[in-house]
């Protein structure tokens, strides 16, 4: 994949406005956002995708459970990000 300024730029609107989403607006008891932050995010020339990459502080069992209701929140992120980010 290439990676232009603007999609370095809109990736990292994206993995900022998702850590302040973790922080701010989502409220489900299995993520931590003190131990989970966005690492990274990987976004096509087209910017109709993005891939967001994380990492989870803690045991094997609290990394799957976290990752598991983040797939879970995946749906409701893109609605709030959608809200709050204007290309």
């Amino acid at each position: 994949m290439r990676t232009t300024r603007r999609t370095e730029r809109v990736a990292s609107l994206i993995r900022n406005t998702i850590g302040q989403l973790l922080l701010a607006k989502i409220s489900d008891p299995r993520i931590d956002p003190a131990k989970t932050s966005v690492t990274r995010v990987e976004v096509p020339d087209d910017l109709l995708t993005a891939k967001v990459y994380v990492s989870v502080i803690g045991t094997e069992a609290e990394q799957r459970t976290t990752l598991r209701a983040l797939r879970h929140a995946a749906g409701r992120v893109q609605e709030l990000m959608m809200r709050e980010i204007r290309l």
